[in-house]
């Protein structure tokens, strides 16, 4: 009789959970569920921002180089930095580059990439005097689909598309 009663207190139905309690558990559920969906989507989107980040390192890269070169020889005159030294009755002349001008042109280059891209500072994002400003980078915005962010082949191009603004806090 002992274990009947024992039995019996033991495995007794305790009814539904409290309302309190269901939504306590519920929401609990929920944070941990959106924590995780937002740390995959976060794992998930960076190798896409770094390859669109790399991209436009490259383009502004290229463009304050082309630029530069642009600029600098501009300002030198072709006759002045091309020598030509004739040979004798046997030998032909021949055109080359005068030294002394073609490694100050190269140097004032290479100065002017520098400060144009902030190397000289020790930060190689904070642009000086080129074409490309904080108005420029804060009106680029990217927009990649949820696709392809979650890797879905079949799925790459429908979704939601996530904007990627580029900051315009480039310091390191």
């Amino acid at each position: 009789m002992f274990r009947k009663r024992f039995r019996t207190k033991k495995f007794r139905k305790k009814g539904p959970l409290p309302t309190r309690k269901v939504f306590l558990y519920s929401f609990i559920l929920f944070i941990i569920s959106s924590i995780m969906t937002l740390w995959y989507v976060d794992k998930s989107i960076e190798p896409v921002i770094m390859s669109v980040a790399e991209y436009e390192i490259k383009r502004i890269a290229t463009e304050t180089i082309h630029e530069s070169v642009d600029e600098n020889i501009a300002k030198i005159d072709m006759n002045k930095i091309i020598t030509n030294t004739k040979g004798g009755e046997d030998s032909s002349s021949s055109y080359s580059f005068n030294p002394v001008i073609y490694s100050e042109l190269r140097a004032n280059i290479t100065k002017d990439i520098q400060k144009k891209l902030g190397i000289k500072q020790g930060n190689p994002f904070k642009t000086g005097s080129s074409k490309i400003n904080d108005e420029q980078y804060k009106s680029v915005v990217y927009y990649i689909p949820f696709g392809v962010v979650t890797g879905n082949n079949l799925l790459s191009n429908y979704g939601p598309e996530i904007p990627v603004k580029m900051s315009g806090h480039r310091e390191c």
